[in-house]
């Protein structure tokens, strides 16, 4: 499972989650600090509403995602993953304002039943980043835009794992419609988005 963990501070808000895991059974939770970033310069229209496009993103966007996320992911694991297909980030002049960064893994159908079950792919959401001062709309909107575009991928779920003390993140990962799942672990808390039955809509076209 994958730690998240989320610090609000006057000048910062950034949700950020370990990084991959290494086997299902592996549990890392990480501490890390939001990050105060000056500068950001969000496009407004007419009535000061925040203008910005949410599109897929790509092995390009791995120096502005690494920025927000102040160099938690190295380029060697932010690559791959911005490249999957999976991720989005959201774009406002001409910057990466925000990001959604997933993590697909072969997982067991059927945990009870081990191998004999099956092997499915699963989706781990991995972190939801967002610049100094963003507003909290954009947040989810960039978190929910990732789920759309998992369950047009095919995927059937979504977990993510947090800390069970981390009540900021809880109700987070709740308003994205995750709920929470049974886990052997008393380290962890872990949601489960049942994506079939859940209709994630960010209100903005994905870009490719």
């Amino acid at each position: 499972s994958l730690g998240m963990a989320i610090y609000l501070s006057a000048l910062a808000a950034a949700f950020v989650f370990a990084p991959p895991r290494s086997s299902p059974n592996s549990v890392r939770l990480t501490n890390v600090l939001a990050r105060t970033q000056a500068g950001l310069d969000l496009a407004l229209d007419i009535k000061g509403r925040p203008v910005w496009d949410l599109r897929k993103a790509s092995s390009e966007d791995c120096n502005a995602v690494s920025a927000l996320a102040d160099g938690l992911y190295p380029a060697e694991i932010l690559s791959p993953l911005l490249s999957s297909g999976h991720c989005v980030v959201g774009e406002s002049n001409g910057q990466v304002v925000s990001a959604a960064l997933v993590h697909a893994f072969k997982g067991l159908t059927d945990t009870e039943k081990g191998m004999s079950g099956g092997i499915e792919e699963r989706a781990d959401l991995l972190s939801v980043l967002a610049a100094n001062a963003l507003p909290n709309e954009m947040r989810v909107q960039t978190a929910l835009g990732a789920l759309k575009l998992l369950k047009a991928n095919g995927f059937s779920d979504v977990v993510c794992s947090i800390a069970p003390d981390d009540k900021g993140n809880a109700e987070f990962v709740r308003s994205l419609g995750l709920v929470a799942a049974s886990t052997p672990s008393k380290d962890v808390l872990l949601f489960e988005g049942p994506l079939l039955s859940m209709n994630p809509d960010p209100q903005k076209k994905i870009k490719e």
